[in-house]
């Protein structure tokens, strides 16, 4: 059971990083010095002064930089630009979702105390961890996991029970060490690093998914008013999350993109009905730039409006993600029945399956292994079949105790089925 969320701090709730590397590139670039991204992202997330920077300048010049002048200057030029920065898309939305479900909040940062409380009141930010460990607290930073130890001896937890989430190769490998969950916020270079290590598998990636800051599963309730591109507030940074995750899919070589798009109005009309087709309409054309394709999950309305909806977007690569689970989960409908109205209109299916709850629509049903639940995983596959689908069958096992397990277990299904 998860009780505890771990934050960085640097370039994840306070984008610092793009302010600490144009006054190194600034500096770099009067000497004369290019630096990679690939270099850079090796260097971030060890301590907001790291050594490794003045030592690339020591090596192109041929002699030892005054450090201590050097800092003063690039600081000076780093808290300019640091003015103009805002808490980061997405940060307040999911400390508000962690407060409601009760959880404990922690910041583990390389910075030193004063840096990160600072800026963290400055946006009124400080009473909202339970914790905050610091490059003072421990003997070593990032890498080493010491941060993370101590965040959880702060928070009185294990590590099993707390996700991190971080954005630097450094922080990601003191949060692996020190045995948490990790969520990896990662920048272009750290895309990069996802497209070698996918190539390098061996992988083949159907689809690609892009989910959000602040969307709350906690009650059906809670996701249909935070979901997806329905929040007014939150259209811009999820629109900009969305192209991002677009460069990262074409770079994977993946044809299509899924993801939850937010409850779709009913009635199929009305001030909020066209605000979200005309929201969509945006999202498909900025994929369809780079030839991909939306493909929606279902779950979250009938068919029938579903398809209303895609006819209404009207454009030319909007598709569907079927997932036969989710029509049970959220308690919409028959997954046979759906299969048979959204026909040709199915682009990529998810293999899952889940039990109805006692109050469908109202209550979660449950998620259980593939062909234990009431999706009719048989039926599905068979209705498939006979609409001459052809795609990718894309086993989702989101829960239970051995989920591995339950994923080959589900091949073998799927094999006795085909």
């Amino acid at each position: 059971m998860i009780s505890a969320l771990i934050f960085d701090f640097d370039g994840l709730i306070l984008d610092t990083e793009s302010p600490m590397r144009i006054s190194w590139t600034e500096i770099y670039e009067n000497a004369g010095l290019r630096v990679s991204d690939e270099t850079w992202a090796a260097i971030l997330g060890a301590s907001a002064d790291p050594p490794e920077a003045y030592a690339l300048l020591d090596e192109h010049l041929g002699h030892p930089v005054d450090r201590a002048t050097l800092h003063e200057r690039r600081l000076r030029r780093e808290l300019e630009l640091l003015a103009d920065e805002e808490v980061m898309p997405g940060v307040r939305e999911l400390i508000g979702a962690a407060r409601r479900l009760k959880l404990s909040l922690a910041v583990a940062s390389s910075s030193e105390r004063a840096w990160v409380y600072n800026l963290l009141e400055e946006h009124d930010l400080c009473n909202a961890f339970n914790a905050i460990v610091c490059s003072e607290d421990v003997e070593e930073t990032k890498p080493s996991p010491d941060l993370y130890l101590a965040a959880l001896d702060a928070l009185q937890v294990d590590a099993e029970e707390a996700i991190a989430f971080e954005d630097s190769e450094h922080g990601v490998a003191a949060a692996k060490a020190a045995g948490l969950f990790g969520e990896a916020v990662l920048d272009a270079s750290g895309d990069r690093a996802v497209v070698d290590a996918v190539r390098a598998s061996g992988v083949e990636v159907s689809a690609t998914c892009v989910g959000f800051v602040g969307e709350d599963y906690s009650s059906i309730d809670a996701i249909a008013q935070t979901g997806g591109y329905r929040p007014d507030d939150q259209f811009k940074a999820r629109l900009a999350k969305t192209i991002r995750v677009r460069d990262l899919t074409v770079a994977l070589g993946a044809p299509m993109m899924t993801t939850h798009i937010g409850f779709v109005p009913e009635g199929g009309s009305g001030p909020a009905y066209a605000t979200v087709v005309e929201r969509l309409k945006r999202v498909c054309d900025a994929l369809d730039e780079k030839d991909i394709i939306l493909t929606m999950e279902t779950g979250q309305e009938p068919a029938e409006h579903l398809m209303q909806f895609i006819d209404d977007v009207n454009r030319p690569n909007i598709r569907v993600n079927f997932d036969p689970a989710n029509m049970v989960l959220y308690g919409v409908g028959d997954p046979v029945e759906a299969v048979g109205i959204l026909g040709e209109r199915i682009a990529h299916v998810h293999c899952k399956d889940a039990k109805f709850s006692d109050s469908p629509g109202k209550a979660w049903g449950q998620e259980v292994p593939l062909g234990q639940g009431e999706a009719n995983v048989s039926g599905v596959l068979s209705t498939l079949r006979q609409i001459g689908y052809t795609g990718p069958l894309v086993i989702e096992r989101e829960g239970g105790e051995d989920r591995i397990g339950d994923v080959r277990a589900g091949i073998s299904l799927l094999q006795s089925l085909l």
